[in-house]
């Protein structure tokens, strides 16, 4: 598996530009479910997959790299990370996963955050991962923020899709942000909603209500000064 690995990074390091690209005599995985195919062949054409099988004919003058029987499969895709918003734990300066004091939560979108020269990224890249789904952690809030999707890729565009998703804690960190119980986590989720729907009838109308108020309105982007 470690040579599987090691041969993917070798296309994934590779500049963002793209290739078009032959291999050949591989122990290839689909991805379907079907069972691994002996010398197959994984064509590659301005940097997208258009061919992979068995009897797949490899097109005039594009370049061949020859597997020789290591294994091929498509990239793995990390599900729960906090990859490239983190890069030490306990010091806050290089940790943007959660914001303790921010009077924001949900309104959190990560994705500017995220460092593509953070080192988790690479390390992550050599061992055949090509896209993360990065979450933020929550902090005060049941709330935690928007996640994004990413890829590894080596280039200085990691963003897949931000805001790809709103990130919320039941467990313990939810309970405790939530005043001490998942029951309360709970209800405060149901508070949120019951906000949610006040403020989708009357927007211009809408305020927040104090420090009970879950939902909070970020600047909108065009006002926004970097």
């Amino acid at each position: 598996m470690k040579r599987l690995l090691l041969l993917s990074a070798a296309f994934l390091a590779a500049p963002a530009a793209a290739q078009s690209v032959a291999i050949t005599n591989a122990k290839l995985v689909i991805g379907d479910g079907s069972a691994p195919i002996e010398g197959g062949t994984v064509i590659v054409r301005d940097g997208r997959v258009v061919a992979a099988g068995k009897a797949v004919a490899v097109p005039a003058g594009i370049a061949t790299v020859d597997a020789g029987g290591r294994w091929v499969t498509p990239g793995i895709v990390a599900g729960f990370t906090r990859m490239g918003i983190v890069e030490v734990d306990g010091v806050d300066e290089t940790n943007d996963a959660g914001a303790r004091t921010s009077p924001f939560h949900a309104a959190i979108d990560i994705a500017p955050a995220v460092n593509p020269a953070t080192s988790s990224i690479p390390l992550n890249r050599a061992e055949g991962v090509t896209r993360a789904i990065v979450a933020p952690d929550n902090a005060g809030s049941i709330f935690a923020g928007q996640g994004a999707v990413i890829d590894l890729g080596a280039d200085r565009s990691p963003i897949t899709r931000a805001r790809a998703f709103q990130f919320m804690e039941y467990g313990e960190g939810g309970a405790r942000a939530a005043g001490g119980s998942r029951p309360a986590a709970l209800t405060a989720f149901r508070n949120a909603i019951a906000q949610a729907r006040d403020y989708a009838r009357d927007p211009a109308h809408y305020a927040d209500q104090g420090k009970d108020a879950l939902l909070t309105r970020a600047m909108p982007r065009r006002w926004c000064r970097w």
